[in-house]
């Protein structure tokens, strides 16, 4: 009689387990780059990070972005401040009038600070430069994903970083 309580104790906890996991969706992620190089060293870096996070598409351009944030629907959409038929500012309001948004990092070689100022006053949750804050990147999708795609508060810098002081 006991054996069989804890085999259907043991059943039952199996069970949720399978569908804790089964509902537990995906981060998914869209990457927006004119270059292939770095969509592939980004994705790998990505896929790298969890089971959990995954690359769903790219874009190459501002005239795809559209399209591929409905049809797709990201969480995350990393992209880079230059693409070659627009810029990160317009890209990024081109996301936000989604709903629900993604979260958009831009991750880009134009680390101008008024660059950085306007994506972020354009509804960009974060702004990393790709010469030196490559691990920041990986650290805020990391996060992201751990607390369930929630988006990150900026810091008090205003720069898009994570707070540090967030849990």
């Amino acid at each position: 009689m006991l054996l069989a309580y804890v085999a259907i104790i043991a059943l039952g906890s199996i069970t949720a387990f399978r569908e804790r996991r089964e509902r537990k969706r995906l981060l998914r992620v869209l990457l927006v780059d004119d270059s292939t190089i770095l969509r592939e060293r980004v994705a790998s870096m990505i896929t790298e990070l969890a089971p959990d996070v995954e690359v769903i598409g790219h874009a190459w351009g501002r005239a795809e972005v559209p399209a591929a944030v409905q049809a797709l629907r990201p969480d995350v959409v990393v992209l880079d401040h230059h693409v070659p038929d627009g810029n990160g500012m317009d890209v990024v309001r081109d996301i936000k009038r989604n709903i629900p948004a993604p979260v958009v990092i831009v991750f880009s070689n134009h680390c101008y600070p008024q660059y950085r100022q306007r994506c972020l006053e354009s509804g960009a949750e974060f702004f990393f430069d790709k010469s030196n804050e490559f691990g920041k990147l990986s650290e805020t999708i990391e996060h992201l994903n751990r607390d369930g795609h929630v988006r990150g508060p900026r810091s008090a810098a205003g720069n898009g970083d994570m707070a540090e002081d967030q849990p």
